[in-house]
């Protein structure tokens, strides 16, 4: 049996506990309520007002003019996340992180140290919000997947326990279009076909569910019931920001697809992994989106990566953008037989620096032009989406 923890609203939740004033309030992470970045998270009282994440905030302000707009600390937001993955541990050795803010527990033969699946439930939320003041939604069921769309129905801070022999009928009725990840292609064409809820899918022969579906709703169905508990190797690492202005400036950009890149790349190499592809992603100030991509020999070295970044930034930006970002895909784990001695021991220096001193101690030229356009908090340059950006 699984047990899905979702902090309820979490950026937004940790800015209500340390200023105790907002309790109640609609409150935006994201921005500072002008017209740039994006909805990290809103409270439950702002999304009364239709406001949610990955949201514009000028959309957002539009809806709900009396949000309370934070720009955000993701410092902050990870120190909690750290301390709710510690209470977790406590109630089970078999904890799978999802995110910053989710989690899977394996709950199987611990009854006689918690109770029943609904007992250690209640025990859990009850420690989170004691120690950390924050609430949490639970989902149990009998894989991933379904304790995570059981907790979807009972946001925020709720409970559910979805037996065994309960499975069926919970997913029978369960509406298709309230699957993240499903794909709107696939919830219109079942749509068009009579079918809005899980059991009407399920029951279909097996051969019509693939002719029906893409790769995306066709993972979502095996998901199900697909008892995986592993820790899935992470298959990209990357970095975005808005603009603080719009801008076709290619002079503009260039020094912060550096700094996003040498963040991105900083997390490479705490991980241990290679990259063997990039891809640099650019929106428009009209909102449409393109993502370019290269491959590259395995390196975890921004200035092997760059040059490659660089030429593919140039080859996108013809009109005003708003947003840019980067990503490094195709990881591989780190061998010696890719280690540059010389450069590696560079490379580790100056990591040691920046972690004593602050990132920003140590920057190529090419970001020097930065510090005139952003500022500087804890020796790291505040981009204006810092959940993103960080």
């Amino acid at each position: 049996m699984i047990m899905f923890c979702d902090i309820d609203a979490f950026f937004a939740s940790c800015e209500v506990i340390r200023n105790k004033s907002l309790r109640g309030k609609p409150v935006v992470v994201g921005g500072d309520g002008g017209f740039r970045g994006v909805v990290a998270s809103a409270t439950y009282e702002a999304r009364k007002f239709g406001v949610h994440s990955g949201m514009p905030i000028y959309l957002a302000r539009k809806l709900c003019p009396d949000c309370i707009f934070i720009e955000g600390d993701f410092r902050f937001y990870e120190e909690i996340s750290l301390k709710f993955q510690g209470i977790l541990r406590e109630f089970s050795p078999d904890v799978y992180i999802a995110s910053i803010d989710e989690a899977y527990l394996r709950i199987d033969g611990l009854e006689r140290l918690f109770g029943e699946p609904l007992s250690m439930g209640m025990k859990v939320k009850e420690r989170v919000k004691e120690e950390l003041g924050i609430t949490i939604t639970i989902g149990i069921g009998i894989t991933k997947m379904i304790a995570k769309l059981a907790a979807s129905t009972v946001k925020p801070d709720g409970i559910i326990y979805v037996k065994k022999e309960e499975t069926m009928d919970f997913l029978n009725r369960f509406p298709i279009i309230k699957i993240k990840g499903f794909g709107k292609e696939n919830v219109e064409k079942l749509k068009n076909t009579g079918i809005e809820y899980l059991g009407e899918l399920l029951k279909l022969d097996k051969r019509i569910i693939l002719s029906l579906l893409d790769k995306n709703g066709i993972n979502c169905i095996e998901g199900l019931f697909n008892d995986d508990f592993k820790i899935k190797e992470r298959k990209s690492i990357g970095r975005e920001t808005t603009l603080y202005t719009d801008t076709a400036d290619i002079n503009y950009l260039i020094p912060i697809l550096y700094y996003l890149l040498e963040r991105a790349v900083g997390e490479l190499r705490d991980e241990n992994f290679l990259a063997t592809k990039v891809s640099v992603k650019v929106r428009f100030s009209d909102f449409k989106t393109i993502t370019r991509c290269s491959r590259i020999k395995p390196t975890d070295i921004s200035s092997d990566i760059f040059p490659v970044a660089k030429e593919l930034l140039e080859g996108m930006v013809d009109r005003f953008v708003r947003l840019i970002g980067i990503r490094l895909d195709g990881l591989t784990k780190r061998r010696p037989i890719f280690v540059d001695e010389k450069r590696e021991k560079l490379e580790d220096a100056i990591k040691d620096i920046r972690k004593r001193y602050g990132f920003n101690v140590l920057h190529p030229l090419v970001v020097s032009d930065m510090k005139k356009i952003y500022g500087e908090e804890d020796g790291i340059f505040r981009l204006h989406t810092p959940s993103c950006s960080h």
